[in-house]
């Protein structure tokens, strides 16, 4: 039994309005939670920013201003996707330079510190960590390309943070059966060395335009 078999994991995928923390906003997130690798739920919101999306970000998510106007706000469905994330593993792709403090920076400047504290506490795999440290001959670390050359085929891109989320997890088992030694510990190591990697020294560069990846 491998680390990924004995965790309990939240895949966390965050489109955005633009690339710039603390001023952009998220307009969908997905967590999809896995006990040990048997899929358990999946939760998934829309919500309205309350400030025009970046064209560009548009354009590689299909999210319009048209289709947000009417949605949710994020403080009206945080409480439900915390709890789906509490307890857990967050598992992404550029995770913990991207998704985690976009997702926090904007509870937080909603007034929902409490739920940001909750989030920044759960321990991080960064998946794009994760191949940058045990695949470094790859030219290109976004995620498509990753997911190439680890022989994950991915739905048709949609822009959806869901169908990400799930692609990011089918990555992270590819580099588990390709590096078994590395996940063939307990998931307390696995997860202290994936941590480990968030420090700059061990980390290297990571992709900085949170949503083209």
């Amino acid at each position: 039994m491998n680390a990924l078999e004995m965790g309990r994991w939240a895949v966390l995928k965050v489109d955005t309005t633009g690339k710039k923390i603390g001023v952009d906003h998220v307009v969908d997130v997905a967590v999809v939670q896995f006990d040990g690798t048997t899929f358990v739920g999946e939760g998934r919101a829309v919500v309205n920013p309350q400030v025009p999306i970046h064209p560009k970000a548009s354009a590689i998510h299909g999210i319009t201003n048209e289709r947000v106007a009417t949605r949710p706000l994020l403080t009206q469905v945080a409480d439900r996707l915390a709890a789906r994330i509490a307890t857990r593993t967050i598992v992404g792709y550029n995770v913990a330079k991207f998704d985690v403090p976009m997702l926090t920076k904007d509870l937080e400047q909603s007034g929902m510190e409490r739920l940001a504290g909750v989030i920044r506490a759960v321990p991080v795999v960064d998946v794009l960590l994760l191949a940058r440290h045990l695949e470094p001959a790859f030219h290109s670390y976004g995620f498509e390309a990753v997911a190439s050359r680890a022989g994950v085929e991915l739905p048709k891109k949609d822009g959806r943070a869901l169908s990400h989320a799930q692609g990011i997890w089918r990555v992270l088992m590819a580099l588990a059966r390709k590096q078994p030694a590395v996940f063939d510990v307990r998931d307390s190591d696995f997860i202290e060395y994936a941590q480990s990697l968030l420090l700059p020294s061990r980390a290297g560069r990571t992709v900085e335009r949170g949503y083209d990846v």
